[in-house]
């Protein structure tokens, strides 16, 4: 998150699911604002429906990609080409 909002990212746009876990992508983000001491205001989380925002669609292909490159199949992550910059974040996941 400290990446997004180093980059002048203000509104985060994630894909709608059930209210219990668009509830907790809410807790997730303000959790690390606070951790991290972002501004509030400076960078919000909004819900969107999957099929109303295309530009969602994105983040699974480049997900994909990245995945099977660090899985050894690098052939759709060089199709990427520099558009895409990698961060490693560590989670409790």
């Amino acid at each position: 998150m400290r990446e997004l909002y180093d980059f002048g990212v203000q509104v985060l746009r994630m894909e709608a699911r059930e209210k219990e876990l668009n509830d907790r992508d809410r807790a997730v983000v303000n959790q690390a604002r606070q951790m991290l001491g972002l501004d509030a205001e400076g960078f919000r989380v909004e819900h969107v429906p999957g099929p109303v925002e295309p530009l969602l669609w994105l983040c699974d292909i480049v997900a994909g990609a990245v995945r099977l490159h660090r899985l050894g199949e690098s052939m759709y992550r060089e199709a990427l080409g520099d558009v895409v910059l990698d961060f490693d974040v560590v989670t409790d996941c």
